[in-house]
């Protein structure tokens, strides 16, 4: 095999490489989305690209097999076959109005992954094996690479070699490690032994990590690198997971303690991540902060969509300094009716905001940002503040006043308890009732704590509500235990229950429940005539969605009341 034979060969390999990360990427993302609650439109989409892919996957290897002359070429070539025979199943059933996407997700999860473990896998060791036959930098470029861990100057320049001689035709895997939560150790035992331990982690790592491809350099703090060169992805994939493995298996012994700790991981590809060391570097720490971002003892894989999402962050944390700052932000209001006579009994204070053009912006755009990054106490005052009036409260005499509350640990709570005599003024001036709604998780989360604001509350027609309850932390048992007034069941539940017996019978469940407890229960996301006909039916106290009205700002409100 000359050096042109050579070249084009790794650069076909390069290509099912490139198909095989990103398969993998649609893979995570179909998952992801899924579990995130995606539109169907927006799923179908991704199952559209991931198809696409696969077919083309499967004839680019076929293409390859059959020119090196594969010997497993028929096997492999039947598996596609089954691959794409199950995706037409899918689609078939998509055709004529059924579920397909839980399915699709089945079978990808395991199929597929389980073709590229395997039959890829088996397939690319014998092209390496072909590639053997020349290798233009077989010679090392590094004298002793393998006797000490590297410093980080050491390591980025022997991976800026490395680039350089690989020239974009084979993959090099880039990985940063970091120890989750190390600053506790330090404090703990004290930052001589948390050096020792850093030390002692960093030999070890070297030791398990032998391999002739492999280098390793010690990063910032608790940080290290890890470079994989000339490598697939698959034994990417396959040093990740052993990497995470080693992680959990390490050990340290100080006196009579050990000390154990876990990592996660970001990773990133050249020459697809960046042509560049510091590309390279930058999107291996984009792709470790998504990983503590998804809560710690995991990895992730650059995606270029995160450079997106991280612009999108950027962009939404600075509009809601502003809206802050210029307490740009609006109350909208949605009516809550009886489900029996349909008047209307309370309203529910929604969050907007005014963006940079004047438009409006639902919460749900912007409140995921506003709670991770600390604004969403902020928002909320501003929303109390504003409702806090007379011209605004004399509109809801006798009527119940839902006011959503983010529960964050005890200081919220407190703030929340030190509200109440806010409240209780509004109630005797006003006669109006307002109900402390939260979130089913938050309920849960810090139901040990509540005691003081329940305590505050007794009494005082100011009430509790559990806002999505049913949405995935459901449990009757903790109902017995807590003075809770409303149940707001979540419009995922309430949607199911026109084609869904087992949503009736969950509807039917809780109602009995709540009956039983002296609960009131609101449906959520009631969106059609005869969904609030059998909310009714089904015993549901009060009903909310945009069949009945649709959330308003003040103005119209004011409209509402005065015609009913």
């Amino acid at each position: 095999m000359n050096f042109s034979e050579w070249r084009e060969l790794a650069l076909e390999i390069k290509k099912i490489e490139d198909q095989h990360k990103r398969l993998y990427e649609l893979l995570d993302l179909f998952y992801s989305a899924q579990k995130i609650g995606y539109s169907k439109e927006k799923l179908d989409k991704i199952l559209d690209e991931l198809i696409k892919l696969i077919i083309e996957h499967s004839f680019t290897e076929e293409a390859l097999m059959e020119r090196t002359g594969y010997p497993e070429f028929e096997k492999h070539k039947k598996e596609h076959e089954f691959i794409k025979r199950k995706i037409a199943e899918i689609l078939k059933r998509g055709k004529k109005g059924k579920e397909y996407l839980v399915d699709a997700l089945r079978f990808f999860e395991k199929a597929i992954y389980e073709h590229l473990k395997n039959f890829d896998k088996d397939f690319i060791n014998f092209i390496n094996t072909k590639l053997k036959e020349y290798y233009p930098f077989q010679r090392d470029i590094l004298e002793n690479i393998s006797e000490h861990i590297l410093s980080k100057d050491e390591f980025l320049k022997l991976l800026d070699k490395y680039t350089a001689f690989l020239k974009e035709t084979k993959l090099i895997a880039v990985i940063l490690l970091d120890i989750d939560d190390f600053i506790e150790i330090n404090f703990q035992y004290g930052f001589k032994i948390g050096d020792m331990i850093l030390n002692n982690f960093g030999i070890y790592l070297k030791n398990e990590l032998v391999h002739p491809k492999i280098f390793l350099g010690k990063a910032e703090k608790d940080e290290f690198l890890i470079a994989f060169y000339d490598c697939t992805f698959i034994e990417a994939l396959d040093l990740i997971k052993n990497i995470m493995n080693l992680v959990r298996e390490y050990e340290f012994r100080y006196k009579d303690e050990v000390i154990k700790f876990s990592a996660s991981l970001g990773v990133a590809f050249y020459p697809q991540d960046g042509e560049t060391v510091s590309e390279l570097l930058g999107a291996c720490e984009i792709a470790l902060k998504i990983a503590k971002k998804k809560g710690k003892n995991t990895w992730e894989i650059f995606n270029k969509e995160f450079i997106k999402e991280s612009k999108e962050i950027i962009r939404i944390k600075n509009l809601l300094e502003t809206v802050i700052s210029e307490k740009k932000v609006l109350p909208y209001f949605q009516p809550i009716f009886d489900s029996e006579n349909r008047k209307i009994v309370g309203f529910e204070v929604l969050l907007r905001i005014i963006g940079e053009k004047g438009e409006i912006i639902k919460a749900e755009e912007i409140i995921k940002i506003a709670n991770e990054k600390g604004y969403i106490d902020k928002l909320e005052e501003i929303v109390f503040e504003k409702i806090n009036n007379e011209k605004i409260l004399k509109l809801f005499r006798n009527r119940y006043l839902f006011i959503n509350k983010t529960l964050k640990g005890v200081e919220k709570i407190k703030a929340l308890v030190e509200e109440v005599e806010i409240l209780k003024e509004i109630v005797e001036k006003y006669e109006v009732y307002p109900v402390i709604e939260i979130t089913e998780y938050s309920f849960i989360e810090y139901i040990d704590l509540l005691s003081p604001l329940t305590q505050a509350i007794k009494e005082e027609k100011i009430y509790l509500a559990i806002d999505d309850f049913g949405v995935g932390y459901a449990s009757f048992s903790y109902l017995l235990n807590a003075e809770i007034d409303f149940l707001k069941i979540d419009g995922s539940i309430i949607k199911e229950i026109l084609k869904s017996k087992k949503h009736v019978s969950l509807i039917k469940a809780i109602d009995f429940i709540a009956k039983e407890l002296g609960i009131k229960t609101v449906a959520e996301f009631v969106e059609e005539e005869r969904l609030a006909d059998l909310l009714y039916i089904l015993g549901m106290d009060y009903l909310q969605g945009f069949y009945l009205a649709k959330p308003m700002p003040l103005e119209e409100l004011e409209k509402l009341i005065k015609k009913s």
